[in-house]
């Protein structure tokens, strides 16, 4: 990026990120996301993260776009190291989960390379336009050692559509991918997928990715 465009650039999306507002988190499908964010997480998404993924104890969890931080909360219940990064100043100052979150933009994740022994990336990538998603998904790989979970909806969902889902903030991003190409496109920057549609939810899918290892330097 041309650094004379970066502070341009951050204003803009200082400006999209305030609108991740107390409106944005209490209407519509997210009239009751508190609540609902928590008991999912404790009861079905994390013990299925924890199935698949044989953590170890000393594992540290980022969950990126955590919201109120429902995940977070969940894996610290269980012992695990875990924070999470959000955009929104709503959730960063009235998340139960707050002490453990910080701000933090997908395209510009504020750790050293190789920080995160798994990182979580759960419906949020639609934020994104075309071009800033290889952006984010290289970015994340970079924070992350181990394992990277994403979970959203593509083209195919009903979720996908502004009549049924209503949401003035998405995307067009998620209209352009099926979930195989999805996996395909996010593989193609350093990932293996090892496992697919874990959780039981309807209208949405998920990849658990393997990180691909650095190739070692050429030596003669």
């Amino acid at each position: 990026m041309n650094p004379a465009a970066q502070p341009k650039n951050r204003q803009k999306r200082q400006q999209y990120f305030a609108q991740f507002d107390s409106a944005f988190f209490n209407a519509g499908a997210y009239e009751h996301y508190l609540a609902e964010q928590q008991e999912e997480a404790r009861t079905t998404l994390v013990p299925l993260l924890i199935e698949h993924m044989k953590p170890e104890p000393h594992w540290r969890f980022l969950d990126i776009g955590c919201a109120m931080g429902g995940v977070v909360l969940s894996l610290r219940e269980r012992g695990f190291d875990a924070i999470g990064t959000e955009i929104s100043p709503y959730c960063l100052e009235h998340a139960p989960a707050k002490e453990w979150m910080l701000f933090g933009d997908v395209l510009e994740l504020p750790f050293e390379d190789k920080s995160f022994d798994a990182a979580l990336w759960m419906d949020a990538f639609y934020y994104l336009t075309y071009e800033e998603l290889p952006i984010a998904m290289r970015e994340i790989l970079r924070v992350t050692r181990t394992f990277v979970f994403c979970e959203g909806f593509d083209k195919t969902s009903r979720n996908n559509s502004q009549e049924y889902n209503p949401d003035p903030l998405r995307t067009d991003v998620a209209g352009r991918f099926t979930a195989d190409e999805f996996t395909t496109f996010f593989c193609a920057q350093g990932a293996t997928c090892v496992a697919r549609d874990i959780f039981p939810w309807k209208d949405f899918f998920d990849c658990l990715l393997k990180v691909t290892p650095p190739s070692p330097p050429h030596t003669r």
